[in-house]
Formats: structure tokens, sequence, C-alpha cells
């Protein structure tokens, strides 16, 4: 029998939102963004509590391991503390892995909101805990002057995580491509492709069985997004997904120029799933709210992708 999956309560106004750094040390530039989005998320009517190792730094990260993930357990056990949003991204959250309490947060349901290097945190958090995280913006995104954000992040923000649906068909930020036809339904997992991979061969590698995917990327050559497509087939996860959803890739292809939907198509020609291209979500880009663990439902056909029940409460 499938273990039930734990749905956190919506944000309301007064709602608190931990702040917190898992991965680099954050400049003083960093700073000054992710200070000004946490006046506009106060400006939106929320609360808003920093986290230790905002400011720490550890050579290379924010802090080590065990102070990071001592900070977010912090944030987890704080019953004030309605929600988690990663304050940037970075390369190695996936250290705090072995020090976060997976028992203690199923316990403290909660919003758990990112994107980029956080993909190593929300998808072993909903595959332990059956509880849904949410693949969207960071702290730093509030920012007024953050290029990326506009109406259509902040209607889909209110749609999802506070004023949800029973059922919720995302609206497209832009043209949505088909790249395969077809229908399907399954529950939502994934994120940015070079953090996704980092967890396989660990304790912390996600079940993709019957899973719709979703993929997006940062700036990679394109002989890198080809290498990470394959190492992604060859670990048996395109035998597994019921489809796949595709954000924004940023692709450096200066020196070799590449038709992105052909890449794809050739790399997965052996499989059947539908597969819809968008940009809707991904880095320098719109954000919706991805719930990893929500039941989706994918019409690649219709250009359409369905949220099939409210993903907080």
């Amino acid at each position: 029998m499938a273990s039930k999956i734990i749905k956190p309560k919506k944000l309301t106004k007064g709602s608190k939102i931990g702040i917190i750094a898992v991965s680099n040390p954050l400049s003083k530039k960093h700073l000054e963004i992710i200070d000004k989005g946490c006046n506009k998320l106060k400006n939106m009517g929320f609360k808003v509590c920093l986290g230790k190792t905002i400011r720490e730094h550890k050579e290379i990260t924010a802090g080590t391991a065990k102070e990071r993930a001592e900070d977010f357990m912090e944030m987890i056990k704080n019953k004030s503390i309605s929600a988690i949003f990663f304050a940037w991204g970075g390369e190695n959250g996936s250290q705090i892995l072995p020090f976060l309490n997976f028992d203690e947060i199923k316990k403290n349901p909660k919003i758990i909101m990112g994107h980029s290097d956080p993909t190593v945190i929300l998808n072993p958090v909903f595959d332990k805990c059956n509880l849904i995280t949410f693949y969207g913006h960071l702290a730093s995104s509030f920012d007024p002057n953050w290029e990326w954000f506009s109406e259509y992040d902040e209607k889909t923000f209110y749609d999802v995580l506070i004023n949800p649906k029973e059922t919720y068909s995302l609206p497209p930020s832009d043209n949505r491509e088909v790249y395969r036809e077809g229908i399907c339904e399954g529950r939502l997992i994934g994120g940015c492709i070079t953090d996704l991979v980092k967890l396989f061969g660990t304790p912390y590698q996600p079940n993709f069985e019957s899973k719709v995917l979703f993929l997006e990327s940062y700036v990679l050559k394109p002989q890198e997004l080809l290498a990470h497509l394959t190492h992604l087939k060859q670990a048996g996860v395109f035998n597994q997904i019921k489809g796949l959803i595709l954000g924004n890739f940023l692709v450096d292809d200066s020196k070799h120029k590449v038709d992105l939907k052909q890449l794809f198509l050739d790399e997965l020609s052996e499989f059947k799933f539908p597969i819809l291209k968008t940009k809707d979500f991904g880095h320098n880009s719109h954000m919706a709210p991805l719930p990893i663990g929500g039941l989706v439902r994918l019409n690649a056909t219709q250009k359409q992708i369905t949220f099939k029940e409210k993903n907080v409460i």
C-alpha cells in the first residue's frame, strides 16, 4: 500500500518564511539582492526570518555541512515558521543530506521551495517523507529588480501556494512547443539536470517509477547537456517515467550550433512518452512553483499541464 502524500499548509497573510543558505557562501552583492527579496515578501504580507548560515563563510560553503543542516532542521522544528525558501543556489547542498532528520521533517510539514542546487534537497525530502515540496523561486528572486520575476510569477505563486484550487491548469508564460505528442498522468519529480544527477548512486536517489519528470538547466555546452541526458538514460530513468516536461535550458552553442528539440528527440528516440517544452520554469526564466510529488496530468498534444489536486492545505 502506497504511503499517504503529505501536503504542507498554504501560506496566509502573516505567515513567517525562513530564508536559508545550504550551499555556497553569499557575497555582499548576493545579500543585497536577498535583502530586497525579503522586503518584497514583507510587502506581500509575510514575515521573514533569516537563517544563521546566511552570513557564514567556511571557505567555499556557507558554513560546515553540519551547521547548514542544523540551521535547516531548526527551521523545520520551529512551529512559528510556515515555509522555508532557499536564499540562492550553488553546488554543495547535497552535503547536508546525511545530517537531516527526515522523520522530524515528516512530523513538521511545511512549504519548502527553491530551484537549482536545492534540487538535491527537494527531491529526497519528497522521496523519504512523502511531503510535497516546491521547485520555485528563491528568496533572491523576489527582488523587485529581478529581471525574470513578472506578473506571471506572482500570479502562479498565489495560485499554487496561497489560493489553491482542486484542479489547476498551469498557464503558459510563453509559447509551449510539442516535442512529442501524448497524454500521461503521474507525480512530478525533477529539477536542474546537473543537480539531479548528483543524487544518482547515493541513498538519496529519487524513485522515478511512473513519475512525470521535469528538467531545466543552467549554462551548459551542447555536449554537456547531451552527456547528462545519456547519464539519465543509462541509469534507467527514461524507462520508468510516464512523461517529460522541459523548462528553460541555457545552452551555450556559440561554438557548436544545436537544435534543442532534435537533440532531445535523437537521444530519446527509443521512448514513446510525451514531451512538452515550456518556458514556465528554469534559470533566467519565469518560475511557476512546481509541486514535487504533486499529481499532474500532461497533455503534450494540447500543450496543457494540469495539477490534479491541491498541493497545499
